[in-house]
């Protein structure tokens, strides 16, 4: 039961465990003051209110708004943020009062227990509202005039009206009638609004797709959730459709929106919708898919202003996260919580007998959550993975709005590492390469660099919150000779074909060579298609090996897609990254002893941007590449560079080498 301290404003009652507060907006005019009465409910099936879901935003809460409690005509002063504002007068009604829940004035944000104990319910909240509100500000707002929201608007019902919309030919005419006459970018606009991005918004999506009503408010227009959601997915197919790319006008920059469209968080949103969860039918329940270590890694497109949202945010949609108040990190919910989660409108059940428990408490140093998070990954996953995932910020706000920025180690990546990053105009692009770990689902990992050793780990902080360390147990693989300069926007340079000895167009490249040019896989992470060779030796042939290849031309100017495909993968796997050269005796060990008077070809690699000359490679128990670490002058500790790819040693045979030649294990602290 939260209940009141001496600072508690008085309007806030006591809630008990099965209590919420609404939200009564009381009627008023465009110009009146807005005023508002909260009432604690009970959170039941019968319960008629709409939820309320809008951007926090970076401005303070200075907009006055008045506010009582039940039974009582007193009224005392709040504030609020401007967005907030605008959206309780958006929904307002001239005669009559309507019922809400807004979580920043129905969860009394000072009190860190009351807020944790809301948090868990949200789900809930919005899965039993009459309605779901999603307001996205104002007319003006993030650069979108009034003119665009309607424009948007306006587009979003035509497009999901078409009575033939998925006839490709029929959508072709109608996207390239649209970009003619300029309407896709204020559509493109309208999606680029700060709400998308979201992080607490992935958590709602599921309830926003499944709610008895849910409509998208922009300042004086609105459209339904459907209606907004089947036009992204129509958008997202145009933008697969590299046909109709080539044909949109480049003058209004339609093509470039529509290119990387399935990147934007709007998609993903829409795509989350529907994807989290598997079920129900005629006999089985809904139950989540993805383990809070997935839903991390892959929602990067989704931020927080808050860093421990990062984690938190998305606790209640993780199939291996426990229902109910979460207590310390490895306690189980036990059978009473479990059976809470079937009650009411909105929720899903968890099928597991025993889940994990993840303890919320926002008091904690950020970075601190985030080592709670790590321990919780590694010990579901028994894999080390994560800390070659792209997933962590290191600056949002703190509890009294002010700024907070944290020192990540080395071994929590940094969120600015992911593929994609959005522009300063909100346009999503590649800045990175593609992990190699690829992506995080344990059914499938694209290599098996230490075979499969379980993870041997401790975490270590001896000197406070912001100095903790890694211990991983693994072995020294080789280090790195010979680098080249990176691949720059995902290009070929000239001299990585010809030292990695291609010497004639009219010959395939050298096995070696293309293996790492892909990293010896697909897309998928299945092995290299087999005529790979051939299209690479077709691309050189126009300007030659000296040329190198420029992926991005490639890609978007010929007319034979297995070159668009194949230079694709280049693309995703050699961005930013480095050609190597790796020494080690592992390579006398695979070609054979008979060979060791024999120097035989160099072992290729590819190694991050920062990596130099000297780095050492290492095989990490639990890890499914090797990794490149560094040692300062003087310091025991090691830096992760990051993850590497070593020709012929990504699947287990790291592994049998260093069982055959009895190679010396070692601990590496990490920091």
């Amino acid at each position: 039961m939260a209940c009141k301290n001496p600072s508690t404003p008085e309007y806030y009652s006591c809630l008990r465990d099965n209590q919420i507060r609404i939200l009564r907006l009381q009627p008023g005019r465009p110009g009146d003051s807005v005023v508002v009465q909260i009432w604690p409910e009970i959170l039941t099936e019968k319960s008629e209110y709409r939820a309320l879901s809008w951007r926090w935003g970076s401005n303070t809460a200075n907009e006055p708004i008045h506010v009582g409690k039940e039974d009582t005509p007193q009224t005392w002063p709040m504030r609020v943020r401007h967005n907030l504002l605008g959206a309780l007068k958006r929904l307002r009604e001239n005669d009559k009062e309507v019922r809400l829940w807004v979580d920043a004035i129905c969860i009394q944000q000072s009190d860190g227990q009351e807020k944790g104990d809301q948090i868990q319910k949200m789900p809930k909240i919005y899965g039993m509202a009459q309605a779901v509100c999603v307001w996205l500000g104002d007319e003006g707002d993030d650069s979108l005039s009034n003119d665009d929201a309607k424009i948007a608007t306006d587009f979003i019902r035509e497009l999901a009206s078409l009575k033939d919309s998925y006839d490709i030919v029929v959508l072709e005419r109608y996207i390239l009638d649209a970009a003619s006459v300029g309407q896709l970018d204020p559509l493109i606009k309208l999606l680029k609004q700060e709400w998308f991005t979201r992080r607490w918004v992935v958590q709602l999506g599921d309830c926003i797709g499944r709610a008895r009503s849910a409509t998208v408010y922009c300042g004086r227009y609105s459209v339904s959730w459907t209606e907004l959601a089947d036009a992204i997915t129509l958008l997202e197919r145009v933008g697969r459709d590299s046909r109709i790319l080539k044909k949109l006008p480049r003058t209004n920059h339609a093509s470039v929106y529509l290119d990387n469209f399935s990147s934007l968080p709007a998609y993903r949103l829409v795509q989350n919708t529907t994807g989290m969860f598997r079920g129900p039918d005629e006999w089985w329940p809904r139950t989540w898919r993805y383990t809070l270590e997935e839903l991390v890694s892959f929602l990067t497109a989704f931020t927080a202003s808050r860093l421990h949202d990062t984690i938190y945010a998305v606790l209640g949609l993780a199939s291996n996260i426990g229902v109910g108040h979460r207590s310390a990190l490895g306690s189980t919910s036990n059978e009473s919580d479990r059976k809470r989660s079937l009650l009411g409108r909105g929720t899903t059940l968890h099928l597991r007998e025993r889940t994990k428990a993840f303890n919320i408490d926002y008091d904690l140093c950020p970075l601190n959550v985030f080592v709670e998070f790590l321990k919780f990954a590694i010990e579901e996953s028994q894999s080390l993975d994560i800390i070659c995932r792209p997933w962590a910020p290191e600056s949002g706000i703190d509890a009294d709005n002010n700024p907070q920025t944290i020192e990540l180690p080395s071994w929590i990546l940094n969120i600015s590492r992911k593929p994609f990053l959005p522009t300063r105009h909100g346009n999503m692009v590649r800045y990175n390469p593609d992990p190699l770990v690829g992506p995080a689902i344990f059914r499938h990992r694209f290599y098996h660099a230490s075979g499969r050793t379980e993870p041997k780990y401790r975490f270590t902080n001896r000197e406070g919150a912001y100095s903790w360390r890694m211990v991983v147990e693994g072995f020294e693989l080789g280090k790195i000779g010979r680098t080249w300069r990176s691949g720059e926007f995902g290009n070929i340079p000239a001299d990585w074909l010809i030292d990695g000895g291609w010497k004639k167009e009219s010959d395939l490249p050298p096995d070696r060579l293309w293996r790492t040019l892909v990293a010896d896989r697909n897309a998928q992470g299945g092995d290299p298609d087999h005529w790979y060779p051939a299209v690479f030796q077709e691309a050189v042939k126009e300007r030659g090996i000296r040329y190198g290849f420029k992926t991005h031309t490639l890609i978007n100017e010929t007319h034979n897609p297995a070159i668009s495909e194949l230079f694709r993968r280049v693309q995703a796997v050699v961005w930013n990254r480095r050609l190597i050269v790796v020494k080690g005796g592992f390579k006398h060990w695979l070609i054979g002893e008979s060979s060791v008077e024999k120097e035989g070809p160099e072992t290729l690699g590819l190694a991050p941007n920062g990596a130099r000359e000297n780095d050492i490679i290492c095989i990490i128990y639990g890890c499914s590449v090797p990794l490149v670490l560094r040692q300062e002058h003087g310091e025991k500790a090691f830096i992760v560079i990051g993850e590497c790819y070593v020709d012929h040693m990504m699947d287990g045979e790291a592994i049998r080498y260093c069982e055959d030649q009895i190679v010396k294990e070692d601990y590496f602290e990490l920091k």
